[in-house]
């Protein structure tokens, strides 16, 4: 199991908090050398953005290569449960 999209999208989230907070008093422990420190507080909310891509759009789908749009939608929904750390599908575990 690896966390490492998890932890992608919760630094990415956590430099948009750094770049927002840039300059505001008491920001110095969120943002240090223009790093964001805390990344690991928002490994909630990026959870939560990799579940709500679990399942491909119309748009997505309409893009993919070939006619396989079906096995395209598993593929994706596959990779978006390996990110998330549930090799079997997270909607299996339950």
């Amino acid at each position: 199991m690896s966390d490492e999209m998890i932890q992608r999208v919760a630094r990415a989230l956590c430099a948009l908090d750094c770049k927002a907070a840039s300059g505001i008093l008491g920001s110095e422990d969120l943002c240090i050398f223009g790093e964001c420190s805390r990344w690991g507080d928002n490994t909630g909310h990026a959870r939560a953005a990799i579940e709500a891509m679990r399942e491909p759009t119309e748009y997505m789908l309409s893009h993919a290569l070939g006619d396989g749009a079906w096995c395209t939608a598993n593929s994706w929904r596959a990779m978006i449960d390996a990110a998330l750390g549930a090799p079997g599908g997270w909607r299996s575990a339950g």
